[in-house]
């Protein structure tokens, strides 16, 4: 992994938006891995390590149980204080190698403080330039946790206290950081969860009794079952034989003239209506034959009728008009005298024409019809015989035929009725069944749902029985389970042993190497030994004598952190960057000069260092020169309440301000 560049905006005292290029260059004879970062206390050195853990692990560069509270205060104190309204942004660019192929990688992380006072955080990830949709964006998260596990970072991005803890004999902090490098707390975190499942997960044996009792519980109440199925099997029997006995008795009182006994008054009356009913039905074709009915009987003659007084009317009608035409044209002629008419003629010729149409509709042609004073009234109720008298009749005959042969019925059942003496007996036998059949219904729908009770407890029972039942095979299979737990829990803790064993032999073995490397008594130490529980560190010289860390001087205490840290770091096989802020707060000029000789060049193939002035001065920059590839220098900006990154370092500031000195002299 190489950092390519690293971007702050409006993070920490960086108000403004800064960029940092961190890429390594090669020249021609050596490798340039070294970015030297310099900067007063409070310029902003924690800030950019700090924003490089941020930007990949989110909430967890907090650690383990952090609260979104706790997170949240955090970005807010990560705020520009002077700019809580704008966005902070941290940009983090860097090149990955996954199987062979490097692919660039951009983690943009960003937070704005809403108005309802949260803070939103937003995270884009890109590859090559393309948003990441190989994997959700909900699981980021823990694609980077994947791909740089927080673990292992730990050992490659630290600061002057985690050197401080480890050279302070703080055996839990050598412990984290061993077992992030082997991923030995995943392996207890497995352990542990293992024996909470066996601790959740214990039971006894007593499903065993409870399915001993429910199966004898089972077999009582299914004999109880089929005890009732018989005797309601039984009472069905006998029920469906009485219902036979009832049907047979009941067409015997029938056949017997008994039903017919039962509904005397009711036919009497019946009678007594179709009677009435005929009565009124001959009355109307009494009226009928008082009417035009009797013309249904000379059809013919009928028909003639018809023509002959159409044709009345028609030449009534033409003789009426021919005289008011021939009147017309005599009044309007000119050969009339008008002395001769006068106006008494007029209306003396109108009213006898009046008269003579109105009186005597029938001309000469027709005499035989001469008595009929309305024709045309006679010619429409003779048309009507066939639309409305013939409908009439017909429907009254019908009715009148229909009555007579209910009539004829009604009268045989009554004869019959009066003739049944014995019918009485049949009926209280039948009626004596009839109440043992209803006491028969009443016991049998009692037994029905005393069987329907009893089958719903056996389901009852089978499904208790079948829950013990799957309860006992689950209690089979849980131990079967928990036995594997305990096998793995005991496999995990042998694991464990024989992982720690295998990895301490190689920090022990890169320990010593680095560790005589960087300080200034040669060879000091030809071992180191470290407790596997416990931790605990002892250096071993050559004559075997053991020297206790706490003999150690304070700087050589110092050296021995950074020695672990490099030797954790190096068996752990991963290639990342080595971000260090202020190392060397206690060491003298010798151990610092083997720092510079032999720990910066050589560490990883890219080195972030952040220090002070005082650390590394311009001695240690000359010496460094060779493989120094940038060079910063963090100045706060009091106009902007900003800090810059300017490029060069305090040694570059102060040629620079030597330089303006000189000129100023030779202009003075």
């Amino acid at each position: 992994m190489i950092i390519k560049s690293l971007i702050l905006d409006n993070v920490g005292l960086y108000s403004q938006r800064t960029e940092f290029s961190l890429e390594p260059k090669k020249s021609s004879i050596t490798n340039r891995p070294i970015i030297l970062i310099g900067g007063r206390n409070g310029a902003g050195k924690t800030t950019f390590l700090d924003a490089v853990r941020l930007a990949l692990y989110g909430k967890r560069a907090l650690g383990l149980g952090v609260s979104n509270k706790e997170y949240q205060q955090y970005l807010l104190s990560k705020t520009n204080q002077n700019h809580l309204d704008r966005t902070s942004c941290i940009e983090l660019t860097f090149v990955y190698t996954e199987g062979s192929v490097p692919a660039e990688f951009m983690i943009c992380r960003s937070w704005l403080i809403a108005t309802d006072g949260q803070i939103r955080e937003n995270l884009d990830l890109k590859k090559n330039g393309e948003t990441v949709t190989s994997v959700p964006k909900q699981e980021w998260e823990n694609f980077l946790l994947e791909l740089i596990p927080i673990g292992v970072s730990q050992l490659f991005f630290f600061d002057g206290e985690k050197i401080q803890d480890i050279a302070e004999d703080n055996n839990a902090s050598l412990s984290d950081a061993i077992k992030n490098l082997l991923g030995i707390d995943l392996i207890e975190k497995l352990r542990l969860d293992l024996h909470s499942y066996l601790t959740r997960n214990k039971s006894d044996d007593a499903g065993r009794n409870d399915v001993e009792i429910l199966t004898q519980q089972l077999d009582q109440l299914k004999s109880q079952e089929n005890t009732l199925k018989n005797e309601y099997a039984q009472l069905k029997y006998e029920h469906q034989s009485l219902l036979t006995n009832i049907e047979r008795e009941r067409l015997r009182f029938i056949s017997e003239g008994g039903a017919i006994a039962l509904e005397y008054d009711q036919l009497k009356a019946k009678l007594s209506q179709l009677n009435k009913d005929i009565n009124a039905c001959k009355q109307e074709l009494v009226n009928l034959a008082n009417g035009l009915l009797p013309f249904l009987f000379a059809p013919k003659l009928i028909t003639k009728f018809s023509k002959h007084l159409e044709g009345s009317s028609t030449d009534q009608t033409s003789a009426q008009k021919l005289f008011e035409e021939t009147l017309s044209s005599f009044q309007n002629s000119s050969i009339q005298k008008k002395e001769l008419w006068k106006n008494e003629h007029w209306e003396n010729l109108n009213e006898f024409l009046a008269s003579y149409f109105n009186t005597q509709p029938q001309l000469s042609t027709h005499i035989a019809f001469s008595e009929l004073s309305e024709p045309q009234q006679a010619l429409t109720k003779l048309l009507s015989l066939d639309a409305e008298v013939r409908k009439q009749v017909k429907a009254l005959y019908e009715r009148f035929t229909l009555l007579n042969q209910e009539k004829e019925a009604t009268e045989f059942s009554i004869a019959r009725a009066e003739n049944a003496e014995d019918s009485n007996s049949y009926l209280d036998e039948l009626l004596q069944k009839e109440r043992k059949l209803g006491e028969l219904d009443l016991i049998l729908n009692q037994k029905e749902e005393e069987c329907r009770k009893i089958s719903w407890e056996v389901v009852t029972a089978e499904r208790n029985l079948k829950a013990a039942s799957e309860a006992v095979a689950e209690f089979e299979l849980q131990n079967h389970k928990n036995s594997l737990a305990a096998k793995s829990i005991k496999a995990l803790i042998d694991f464990e042993t024989a992982l720690l064993e295998q990895k301490i032999i190689q920090v022990r073995k890169n320990f010593v190497e680095i560790f005589n490397s960087l300080l200034r008594k040669r060879n000091f130490i030809t071992d180191l030994q470290i407790d596997a529980k416990t931790f605990n560190t002892c250096l071993i010289k050559a004559n075997g004598k053991v020297i206790e860390k706490s003999a150690l001087s304070a700087g050589e205490k110092q050296i021995y952190a950074i020695a672990m840290l490099w030797s954790l770091a190096k068996t752990s096989g991963r290639h990342l960057p080595m971000i260090v802020d202020t190392p060397l707060g206690r060491l003298d000029r010798e151990h610092r000069d083997n720092l510079m000789k032999f720990y910066f060049p050589h560490v990883s193939h890219q080195v972030i260092i952040l220090s002070t002035d005082t650390e590394i001065d311009d001695l240690y920059v000359t010496q460094l020169d060779e493989f120094i590839s940038e060079s910063y220098l963090l100045e706060y900006n009091h106009e902007l309440a900003s800090t810059q990154a300017l490029p060069g370092y305090f040694t570059d500031l102060k040629r620079n301000n030597t330089t303006e000195k000189r000129i100023a002299l030779q202009q003075a």
